[in-house]
């Protein structure tokens, strides 16, 4: 129950499903696997997203017309990536899992124009300079 609290009140904040931290939570703490982890996370981002959404809503903070474009492109893209979890083993989740939230902090944690001075190269572009072979 605290875990969902949080979840949904991290998750309200800053319009996040909450998966980010739900789903290390399932599968680190709770020994679920990635695939359940993962699924169960989506049911628990369906209502968070409900409630967030009702609420930013009445604060007029949505662009409907973004919002609807972008969501009914994700839905198909969801059906999709859920469908292809089938063929992909519960260690490969993980491992894209893990790469794709140690890039999205990267990305908010490290001032793009900063890093890209200091560097000569985009913090974006990382996957790609570090290697995907390494990664995997």
């Amino acid at each position: 129950m605290f875990v969902g609290l949080v979840t949904g009140l991290i998750a309200g904040m800053l319009g996040l499903g909450g998966g980010f931290l739900l789903i290390p939570y399932l599968n680190l703490l709770l020994g679920y696997s990635m695939h359940k982890a993962v699924g169960t996370s989506l049911l628990v981002t369906f209502f968070t997203a409900i409630s967030a959404t009702l609420t930013y809503f009445q604060q007029k903070m949505i662009d409907l017309r973004v919002g609807l474009t972008i969501g009914f492109a994700a839905a198909f893209g969801s059906f999709f990536g859920a469908y292809l979890t089938q063929f992909v083993s519960s260690n490969v989740l993980r491992i894209f899992f893990g790469c794709l939230a140690f890039y999205a902090s990267l990305n908010m944690i490290i001032s793009k124009e900063k890093f890209k001075k200091k560097h000569g190269w985009d913090v974006r572009l990382f996957p790609l300079k570090l290697g995907w072979k390494r990664i995997l």
